[in-house]
């Protein structure tokens, strides 16, 4: 179904944004992905990156720079802590600098298709090879699929990757192993 979808929506005149998006090229979703702007976040995909995000409501979830959090369920819970001045925040995660590490490099696959290695490198002084030794060996299947192409300064979506972008990211996710 999605492959009908997505071809009918090509054929139709939109661009494929990261797994389950289209835009019209002259979208603003559309020129992001043409000048490598494309962000995602909780709620899809967003032209520009967007740092900080506020949870409305009971269950809402947030981010704001190195933290995530997700509001209490309970509606009762949820306005009562209102009342109190208080955020009305179940739980929270504060991400050390391998969660950002793995954050660029998992938002490089999943919006725009290309992981610059260099681009890793140099932002947080690494070894990309060295640093991500066990990941680059698990791609190897993808490439073997023809899901991924890789060379030594970059990783690629293939056309028939972009229907396993989650699969590919989950490689470079500690918290999924």
């Amino acid at each position: 179904m999605i492959v009908n979808a997505s071809n009918e929506l090509i054929d139709a005149g939109y661009i494929q944004i990261g797994i389950d998006h289209f835009a019209k090229k002259s979208d603003d979703l559309g020129k992001a992905l043409s000048i490598g702007s494309v962000a995602r976040n909780f709620n899809g995909y967003n032209p520009g990156r967007i740092k900080n995000l506020i949870g409305i409501g009971p269950s809402g979830s947030g981010r704001f720079g190195i933290f995530y959090m997700q509001n209490i369920f309970s509606l009762d819970d949820y306005y009562s802590k209102l009342s109190e001045n208080k955020l009305p925040v179940l739980k929270g995660y504060q991400l050390d600098r391998d969660d950002l590490i793995r954050r660029d490099v998992i938002d490089a696959i999943i919006c725009n298709g290309v992981l610059n290695f260099i681009d890793i490198e140099g932002k947080y002084k690494i070894n990309f090879r060295e640093y991500f030794e066990k990941e680059l060996a698990s791609s190897k299947a993808f490439i073997n699929d023809g899901i991924i192409e890789s060379d030594e300064k970059s990783m690629r979506i293939t056309k028939l990757g972009k229907l396993f972008i989650p699969p590919v990211c989950s490689i470079f996710d500690k918290f999924f192993r």
